[in-house]
């Protein structure tokens, strides 16, 4: 308790415990009683203050961390959009790679909730956007891509694979 306190509250304490010692009058006790009650609602202000401070970070460093990681699926669908055209590569491997992203994007919407949990957590919430809809398209997207690479039709698969990439923008 002594490392949370300042030197001005510790000396208040020590003031009370000289006056309750020496049976100091009542109004001397209930002052230095009401400073320190004032005092510790300052410090308990100063530490709700910091919490929020810190969730408020946490916020913005995930809210930061998924636009990076949306960013970079976005360049990957788009290049194995490119890919997908090209039949020197196996369709097998692009498959591979398409359900590897797919399942980058699964990460990215539980990051989502997170985010959304920690800005109900703000004392001042942000506006987020819905986003459910635009998950779905993608997710549909996504997987257009993958059963049409299955039936070997990559310029469908391409086309499904680059629509994915414009949503995720």
């Amino acid at each position: 308790m002594d490392d949370i306190l300042d030197d001005e509250t510790k000396k208040l304490y020590d003031e009370l415990k000289k006056l309750l010692e020496e049976q100091g009058s009542p109004e001397d006790i209930e002052k230095t009683m009401d400073e320190i009650e004032n005092k510790e609602e300052n410090l308990e202000k100063e530490i709700e203050r910091a919490i929020d401070m810190f969730k408020r970070m946490q916020f913005d460093f995930k809210m930061e961390e998924i636009i990076n990681d949306l960013d970079a699926i976005e360049k990957e669908q788009s290049q194995l959009s490119d890919k997908t055209l090209d039949k020197k590569n196996n369709t097998e491997d692009i498959q591979s790679e398409q359900q590897k992203l797919s399942d980058n994007f699964e990460e990215i919407k539980k990051e989502i909730e997170q985010l959304e949990e920690l800005n109900k957590a703000l004392k001042q919430p942000e506006q987020l956007e819905d986003l459910s809809q635009e998950e779905k398209n993608i997710q549909n997207a996504q997987k257009e891509s993958e059963e049409n690479l299955e039936e070997g039709k990559r310029k469908k698969a391409s086309d499904s694979q680059e629509k994915a990439s414009e949503q995720m923008k």
